[in-house]
Formats: C-alpha cells, sequence, structure tokens
C-alpha cells in the first residue's frame, strides 16, 4: 500500500518529532512505558486498524462517521494515526521529547532518540491508551534542552501536535550536534 501524503521523502531515513504525552504537557506521559516495552507510540480510544485502509481520507471518512468528535477532531487523529502506522518506515529516527510552544522559556525535556521498527497491529490492552505501536531501538538521552535548539533546526513553530514531520537529515544533523554541544557526555553515534 502506497500512502498518499504529501512532503514524504520517497526512500531513505526520515526524522520525526514524537511527543510522549497525552493532551498537554502535564498530562499523562508514556515515556517509561516506551522504554520499557522498546516501542514508541501513538494512540486514541479508537478500535480501526490504520493498515486496513488504502488512503487517508478514507480513514479520515471512516473516524468521522464512527466518532463523533468535534471540530473535525477526527481528520487531526486520522493523520497523526495514519502517518505513525503508514508512513513512518522502519529505521526512521523519532525524536522523543514534550510538546513545547517556541516562545516558552521552560527547557524542552528531550527523552531520546528511537530508530524505529515494525509497526505492531494495535491490541486492546486497557493498560494502554496509546495503542499504535512500533518496535523502536530506544537511545536514552533524558536532558532538558532550551527550545531555541529545537528552533535551530526545526523552525519556528509550535511541536504540540503527536507527530511532527518528517524532517530532512540535515535538519537532523543540526539538532544532534547541537544536542553534542549541549552535553558532550553524551554518545550520540
Amino acid at each position: 500500500m502506497t500512502p498518499n501524503i504529501v512532503g514524504l521523502e520517497k526512500s531513505g531515513r526520515q526524522y520525526w518529532i514524537l511527543k510522549t504525552t497525552e493532551g498537554g504537557p502535564t498530562e499523562r506521559n508514556h515515556w517509561c512505558d516506551f522504554k520499557k516495552d522498546s516501542v514508541v507510540a501513538v494512540g486514541w480510544p479508537i478500535k480501526e486498524n490504520p493498515t486496513k485502509f488504502s488512503s487517508l481520507q478514507e480513514f479520515s471518512e471512516r473516524l468521522n462517521l464512527k466518532y463523533d468528535w468535534p471540530n473535525n477532531n477526527a481528520n487531526y487523529v486520522a493523520s497523526q494515526i495514519y502517518k505513525f502506522a503508514n508512513c513512518w518506515r522502519k529505521d526512521d529516527i523519532a525524536i522523543v521529547c514534550v510538546g513545547y510552544r517556541p516562545h516558552q522559556e521552560q527547557r524542552v525535556c528531550l527523552y531520546g532518540f528511537a530508530v524505529v521498527g515494525d509497526f505492531l497491529p494495535p491490541e486492546n490492552r486497557p493498560k494502554w491508551r496509546w495503542r499504535f505501536k512500533r518496535q523502536a531501538e530506544i537511545k536514552v538521552i533524558e536532558k532538558n534542552v532550551p527550545v531555541r535548539t529545537f528552533i535551530d533546526a526545526f523552525g519556528k513553530k509550535s511541536m504540540l501536535q503527536t507527530i511532527h514531520g518528517p524532517f530532512t537529515q540535515e535538519q537532523f544533523h543540526k539538532f544532534s550536534k547541537a544536542i553534542q554541544r549541549l552535553y558532550p557526555e553524551l554518545r550520540l553515534d
């Protein structure tokens, strides 16, 4: 199946930013679950498997019909889950962090990097609200990083959605070099 998402690279590794919290930065955080289970995940309480739909539009229409969410929230949910399931690829890299606003003064918690693996079929496990998962090799960083470090690499926009990207290899390298300068004790190779 070929996803129809504008802006995705046709080949090669892609780079993403993945927020770990439900809702805002003070909501439940899934970082410990990611580390413990060697996964990255997104989720909403829906039962549909996004890999069974041939396009984002078809998936979005299904969610709009089935769920009574206000303000086209189903379109947002559909795009986040569909991208994660169908557009992320094995060996993509996710920067795992808390979401942020570009003008905030508080540092952003950079939990780590994840080399993404295969998409795992959704499960109905009550413990995990975030039921859409991918295997991941996690590189733990767990450092607070100035917002400016993110902005310099990825642009001056809010990163409060669950998924952002894909970003270019150049943007990722700029970011990882800045992290290495801030924390020379980290091994990021």
